[in-house]
């Protein structure tokens, strides 16, 4: 059986559901049971003539499918999470892994990078300046 916080969290869906179902009702008929099963049935049940087991097991059905959909959405985004969390790692691997490979070759070589290091702003300073001077 459907109980009240499933009516209640699933509201909406099983609003549209019940109306797809049986059409005749409105939405005043179906405002008027949010929140209630019994009230819900029971409408269904005077609105339509459909017996109340078949009311009762078509709602079951419908929560039942609702809470698949829930168990397999909330795994989906578990598994991309972890996908996320995994990739962030293997990231952060590679940035750490090119700073010690950088700090090895600078106290290896620490005069030719200081050299090349000095190069590169000059080249970069000219480069700005020849852009800046031809606006």
């Amino acid at each position: 059986m459907v109980n009240q916080a499933t009516l209640t969290g699933n509201w909406n869906e099983l609003k549209g559901r019940v109306r797809a179902k049986w059409g005749q009702l409105t939405d005043d008929m179906l405002e008027q049971s949010k929140g209630s099963m019994d009230m819900l049935v029971g409408t269904i049940q005077r609105t339509t003539g459909e017996a109340k087991d078949k009311i009762q097991e078509y709602l079951n059905a419908g929560a039942e499918q609702g809470a698949n959909l829930y168990n397999q959405a909330s795994d989906a985004v578990r598994v991309g999470t972890q996908q996320v969390v995994e990739g962030a790692k293997q990231v952060g691997d590679t940035v750490k892994a090119g700073v010690d490979q950088a700090n090895q070759m600078v106290q290896a070589r620490p005069l030719e990078t200081m050299l090349f290091t000095f190069g590169a702003g000059i080249v970069a300073g000219l480069t700005l300046g020849l852009v800046l001077r031809s606006r």
